[in-house]
């Protein structure tokens, strides 16, 4: 399991991979099929984004289900979980919430 990294390490490590790229260095691409984001560090591209979980209490039982947004707090997460274009990760208090 991999842990969460602060803000400041995001931006070191951002200005790693910049300053990597300028320099025309160019790292191995993995070869195979696994376009897999499960287990993946992913790393938000603004300031605290949204994140839905699904309400405690759903309205309609039969319905769609009803989900409630929350601002996360980190600067990355671990996937959990992915389904279509969503992925679904651990907030820092342990809340799974989709993005």
């Amino acid at each position: 399991m991999t842990k969460p990294i602060s803000r400041r390490e995001a931006l070191a490590t951002r200005l790693t991979v910049t300053a990597g790229l300028l320099g025309a260095s160019a790292a191995p691409v993995p070869k195979g099929d696994n376009k897999s984001w499960v287990g993946k560090t992913v790393l938000p591209k603004k300031a605290d984004p949204f994140g839905a979980y699904p309400a405690p209490v759903q309205p309609d039982p039969d319905g769609p289900v009803a989900e409630l947004s929350r601002t996360l707090h980190g600067a990355s997460w671990e996937v959990k979980a992915e389904k279509d274009t969503r992925v679904q990760v651990l907030d820092a208090d342990g809340l799974a919430c989709w993005v």
